[in-house]
């Protein structure tokens, strides 16, 4: 499966941002089709992005393309989409230091296009002109200025001589038009549409991005490859290999809590940080210039590691930066714009670390840093340096207290106010500049010094405690309350002390309070398995997603399998193969992970973890006698698997003692397959177990004796014409692509899905000519192409089609399936399967791909088929059991309801089943009153075309 894509790297974040920014003008929601967009100059454009979910409209669905954006709204959507992250100080006259936009005002200015205005305003909420907006998108978009092409504008006498290059730079690309009339209108306010229109248009000369956005290996195995643009990773559990990447490289904030790997990766641009969990984003053997942290929740985990080689790091938010192996971190800067309060951690050697940001903590866990600078400015930070760590120079420019039980070189103190916890090896002070040394005190939010524990944690924390939090969930993604969690200190810590322990909220919320570190919480509950969850407690940031799944004991019936494993690798994946009702051979695992016979659910991986280490649990719900078998793929592909701590349980029934453990092997190799063991199921349980706890480099030597006949991916067709030499489906015109598939069958286990040509887009509209049809083998290896061959149109002289006469319908659990036939010549063809339907009022009666109706409410309706270049109009008549209910005004007067226009409403004496009086009118709204009704009890039936629905329930008039 592929899941890289291209696509323009600055377009494209604007086109994302266009919801995200707080104002107004965009407003939340989910996608739809809004209503005043309808034969707008832009339609086809707005459309385009409502349908993608790139825009939504207002609660009252309308969309208002012709409204004004901001100037401020517009600086903010160009800051974003270039990350233009640099701020500049500003003094404009009428920005308010609360105003929502003065950071982005300070990056606008910062970047270069945002000078305000010669009277010192920048009028933040004013609507930004067409002339004004050309120039920052001239210059965004790096064009060069081309006064001469204005002058195809009727009113280009009117350009400012500062807006002129820019009005003819964006028209020459065509990015910017003019009105019917050939003016420009440069005054005019930019609005909605006009700016959808722009970035649509300059989407194809976009620097191209290449964007990975779901959990995969990419790159090749061996050698490199270039990419030439950009590259955005936006999943977790995406690993980049061997590859060179001329711009820049993003890994955004979708990937939320999750793990990036580079390995082998050179970037010539920027490496942009702004997503990644606590557990980490790693560097390995990797170039990279310019790596800028900017994670907007919680703290990040950054580990280089082997050859990696980084020149600097910006660091903007908390973070833990660790170098390991003979991997080099040149100069780490600590941003102005890290928040007060915020923990930068770093473990191993650095050349130098310049803190810019005031009231910050900084720790050096293990290892050196060459030269630590505190930056004039950057006052009451704290300096934490643990047992066995050292700074060789440290110069302090502003106040700091330095702590922890490390070494100190040589200190140049430059400014009043310092404090050490410990004499340095040399101390060289300013004129007049006083230092208190044995008397350092927490600022900048506390201290802990202390030295590592080889997990990350500092092991004398001088009383500074802080924590973390997060929920609990079971497989199903509801909360466990009442769940006790018992937190020891390290990484897969499973015997040691207890240091805390916890029980969850109703929501299967919890919160701890714990020095700095890495710990490991054992998760305990009646009718839940054991199983754990790995927390980071940051100093003086609380990260709140240390989130995990709980597991409860398979039901009396089942069968569990549960597979966990430590840090590396960091992605192993649970695979089961076993018998089918059917003779058969299914394959649970990630891409495949429902097993089921007709709705009954047979096998599942009912939690894949992607973003930990566990656990995955695979569940057999109803057994079929017969040899299953176990294995786990090193899905990551990095270290070797024997290392991964991988551990295996078996549970049978409602018991939360295992019925069997597994423990992988140690030892070297570089197999991606462990199998485990085969498990023999006879009357409904476990027979017995037999130990295999072997490696294998290929996936069917994995399968074993179960992997014959899982490699099977050939498609049949009953209805369409296959060549399976050449791998070509034959098929008529206006086949919609649901149709197509419904004809087409897979072996046992199989996928089968349909692309267009490019085999990457999915077709869900009428099949065309060379579009792909994708066979994958239940094995989730072997693949199968085919390609389709469109046949030329016939002529089709009638359409017909049965039951014949209106279809009627008398409730809505009742479908009814029509069956198309097309006349061509003296041929008479089913083309149910081929043509395309639609209902003239879905409120009344829907029709799907296939020719299914079904009644939705009374009414009468059209639906229509259209093949071969006809149209047959079908009439549906929705005959409901109408409603009867006594008037609330008068006694005696009764009120119809759910009646079909027209139709003929018969009251029936319910005693006798005889009707009274004559017949009523249904009205225009479905409703009919039956005025001056004798005491007694009454039901009524509508007649509509002859056609006569159900009774209605009974009434009593008294």
């Amino acid at each position: 499966m592929s899941h890289m894509r291209k696509t323009g790297r600055a377009i494209i974040l604007l086109l994302i941002l266009l919801i995200a920014v707080p104002f107004q003008a965009f407003a939340a929601g989910a996608p739809s089709a809004a209503s005043d967009i309808g034969g707008h100059w832009a339609e086809k454009e707005l459309s385009g992005w409502i349908g993608k979910g790139l825009l939504s409209g207002y609660e009252d669905g309308t969309f208002q393309p012709d409204r004004s954006i901001s100037r401020a709204e517009f600086f903010a959507l160009v800051n974003r989409s270039f990350r233009f992250t640099q701020e500049a100080s500003v003094s404009f006259a009428d920005l308010d230091a609360s105003h929502w936009a003065v950071a982005e005002l300070k990056r606008a200015k910062a970047a270069g296009y945002a000078d305000g205005y010669p009277d010192g305003t920048i009028r933040p909420d004013r609507p930004i002109s067409r002339e004004e907006a050309a120039v920052v998108l001239r210059s965004v978009l790096k064009l060069q200025e081309d006064a001469a092409k204005a002058g195809a504008f009727q009113d280009a006498a009117q350009f400012a001589d500062w807006s002129k290059g820019s009005i003819g730079a964006l028209a020459a690309k065509g990015y910017l038009s003019g009105y019917e009339d050939g003016t420009y209108k440069p005054g005019r306010s930019m609005t909605r549409a006009e700016m959808v229109a722009v970035l649509d248009r300059a989407v194809a000369d976009a620097v191209p991005t290449t964007v990975y956005d779901a959990k995969g290996t990419y790159g090749p195995e061996s050698g490199t490859t270039t990419i030439a643009g950009n590259v955005t990773i936006s999943a977790p559990g995406v690993t980049l290999r061997n590859t060179v990447i001329e711009g820049d490289l993003l890994l955004a904030e979708s990937i939320g809590e999750g793990d990036v790997f580079l390995k082998n990766v050179t970037v010539k641009g920027a490496t942009t940080v702004n997503g990644g969990g606590a557990r980490s984003v790693h560097f390995e053997d990797s170039v990279l210039l310019t790596v800028i942290v900017n994670k907007a929740d919680g703290s990040i985990r950054i580990v280089a590691e082997g050859s990696t080689s980084v020149q600097q790091f910006t660091v903007q938010s908390s973070a833990l930066l660790e170098s390991r192996g003979t991997s080099t971190i040149a100069d780490v800067v600590l941003s102005s714009l890290l928040p007060s309060g915020a923990q930068v951690s770093m473990a191993g050697q650095f050349n130098s670390v310049d803190v810019q940001a005031t009231s910050v903590r900084v720790s050096l866990t293990e290892g050196a840093i060459q030269q630590l600078t505190v930056s004039q400015g950057a006052d009451r930070s704290t300096l934490q340096v643990g047992t066995g760590a050292s700074v060789a120079q440290l110069v302090l420019n502003a106040a700091a207290s330095v702590v922890g039980q490390g070494s100190i070189g040589q200190a140049t103190v430059n400014a009043n106010g310092s404090s050490f916890e410990r004499n340095p090896g040399a101390m060289t002070t300013g004129e007049g500049v006083q230092v208190g040394v044995g008397t350092a005190a927490p600022s900048g939010g506390g201290s802990s010094d202390g030295g590592s524990s080889g997990d990350g944690s500092s092991d004398d924390d001088s009383g500074f405690v802080t924590g973390f939090g997060g929920k609990i969930v079971d497989v199903s993604n509801q909360p466990v309350a009442g769940m006790t969690i018992q937190f020891r200190r390290g990484l897969d810590n499973k015997d040691g002390d207890v240091v805390a322990t916890v029980v969850t909220d109703a929501e299967g919320r919890y919160t701890v309070d714990l020095a700095p570190g890495i710990y490991t919480g054992e998760l305990v509950k009646e009718g839940f398995i054991t199983t754990y969850l790995i927390g980071v407690s940051a100093s003086n940031v609380r990260n709140t997603a240390e989130d995990a799944t709980a597991i409860r004991v398979a039901a009396a019936n089942e069968i569990r399998i549960v597979l966990s494993w430590g840090e590396r690798p960091r992605d192993l994946d649970s695979h089961l193969v076993g018998p089918t009702p059917t003779g058969g051979v299914f394959h649970t695992w990630y891409s495949d992970k429902v097993y089921t016979v007709g709705s009954v659910v047979y096998d599942d991986l009912d939690h894949d973890d992607t973003t930990s280490y566990g656990p995955e649990t695979t569940t057999i719900r109803h057994t079929v006698d017969g040899l299953y078998r176990f294995y786990v793929h090193n899905y990551s592909g990095e270290t070797n698997m024997r290392d991964s701590g991988a551990h295996i349980e078996v549970y049978e029934g409602s018991t939360t003692t295992p019925a069997k453990t597994y423990d992988i092997p140690t030892g070297t190799g570089t197999e991606r397959y462990w199998t485990a063991f085969e498990m023999t199921i006879a009357n409904g349980s476990i027979a017995s177990f037999t130990d295999i706890n072997q490696f294998y480099a290929t996936e069917s030597a994995a399968q074993g004796s179960l992997g014959a006949g899982m490699t099977d991916a050939t498609v049949t067709s009953s209805v369409y014409g296959i060549d399976q030499n050449v791998r070509e489906i034959t098929v008529p015109a206006n086949v919609p692509a649901e149709s197509f598939k419904a004809g087409l069958s897979a072996a046992p286990g199989a996928t089968l899905k349909v692309y267009q040509a490019d085999g990457v887009t999915p077709r869900t509209d009428i099949v065309a000519d060379g579009d792909k049809v994708v066979v994958r083998a239940a094995d989730g290896r072997t693949s199968r192409t085919y390609t389709v061959r469109v046949s030329s149109a016939p002529t089709v002289t009638s359409l017909t089609y049965e039951p014949a006469g209106p279809i009627v319908l008398y409730d809505t659990t009742s479908p009814i399936g029509i069956r198309l036939l097309a006349t061509v010549g003296t041929t008479v063809t089913d083309v149910t399967y081929q043509a395309t339907y639609a209902s003239n009022r879905p409120d009344i009666a829907d029709i799907d791909p296939n020719g299914v109706i079904t009644a939705v409410t009374s009414g009468s309706t059209v639906v229509s088929a259209v093949y071969g270049g006809l149209t047959k109009d079908i009439p549906v008549i929705v005959l409901l059991a109408p409603s009867l209910a006594v008037s609330s005004s008068d006694a005696s007067t009764l009120t119809a309801s759910g009646l079909v226009s027209g139709a003929a409403v018969g009251l029936y004496d319910a005693s006798s089943d005889t009707i009274v009086g004559s017949p009523y009118t249904a009205g225009q709204d479905g409703t009919a009153t039956i005025p001056a009704v004798p005491a007694g009890t009454y039901y009524i039936i509508q007649t509509y075309q002859g056609f006569e629905s159900g009774r209605s329930a009974t009434v009593t008039v008294n």
